[in-house]
């Protein structure tokens, strides 16, 4: 993996476009790395997003 894979996926992260988990993973890092990584950047963590890109009819 290219050596500027940590700040793409910072910055992928923190604009909402990964995952937590999609961000470490394209970083490189155990989640746990990654978590430590995001405190150290001042980067909140967010938490895994449901997908909601799937609709659903809405129930009576």
């Amino acid at each position: 993996m290219a050596t500027d894979s940590l700040p793409i996926a910072l910055t992928l992260y923190r604009c909402g476009t990964l995952s937590f988990t999609q961000a470490a993973t394209r970083a490189g890092q155990s989640p746990e790395t990654f978590a430590r990584v995001l405190d150290r950047f001042g980067v909140p963590y967010r938490g895994e997003q449901t997908d909601q890109s799937t609709f659903s009819e809405p129930t009576a």
